[in-house]
């Protein structure tokens, strides 16, 4: 059976479950939902026995600006992770930095053009301070999540596979039965795969040790 929408994924599981029944199958919304929470966030540390890594894959990458006021800006609503920050003539983008490396640098007080960033919350903050201007940001973005009413969205469309694990995990989980973690094994596998594909996209299937270079204020 082809996954390619909610009525075709809500099918998959049903079967798959081997519950056809109203009670279940007005369930599933549910289940895809706590799946979505899975994917695009993740769960846990390495030490956690339900731990995965979330989904960054290269259908999430959005573009966007982001207007500064003295120094901050406002992280895109959809946004689940920042891949990026640079000015329009910036070839290397600014540097980011830990909240603690950061204040250094703002303390240090130098002038100029933005150099560096680190993020509070859904505020991005620059260094050297006071810029009031447009930022270009790459970020990846939380698609829609997928219902009744909004049927598919990018992700479900490019890797049902991930869909499909994770909401399986979650079904399984409710009906309290053990092979839910075999589910939880395949998503963790079809989510570490994506990742590693597009950390590769980014380096040009190279590992490549980057140079820091300052862009002249």
């Amino acid at each position: 059976m082809a996954i390619t929408d909610f009525a075709t994924l809500k099918a998959k599981v049903q079967v798959d479950c081997s519950r056809t029944d109203t009670t279940f199958g007005n369930q599933v919304e549910d289940f895809i939902s706590l799946a979505e929470d899975r994917i695009f966030n993740g769960v846990g540390d390495l030490n956690d026995p339900l731990y995965s890594e979330p989904l960054r894959s290269d259908e999430m990458v959005t573009r966007s600006t982001i207007a500064f006021t003295d120094g901050e800006g406002t992280i895109p609503a959809d946004s689940v992770g920042v891949r990026s920050l640079s000015r329009e003539s910036d070839r290397i983008g600014l540097e980011p930095l830990s909240v603690d490396a950061f204040e250094l640098r703002l303390a240090s007080g130098d002038g100029g053009n933005p150099r560096w960033y680190t993020i509070e919350g859904n505020t991005i903050r620059t260094a050297p301070g006071g810029y009031t201007g447009n930022l270009r940001i790459l970020y990846y973005a939380r698609p829609s999540g997928i219902t009744s009413t909004n049927t598919t969205n990018v992700v479900l469309t490019a890797r049902p596979s991930i869909y499909l694990a994770a909401t399986l995990f979650e079904a399984f989980s409710f009906m309290r039965d053990a092979v839910a973690q075999s589910h939880l094994a395949r998503f963790r596998s079809l989510v570490s795969g994506a990742n590693r594909t597009q950390r590769a996209n980014r380096r040009g299937g190279k590992t490549i040790a980057r140079a820091r270079v300052s862009i002249g204020s």
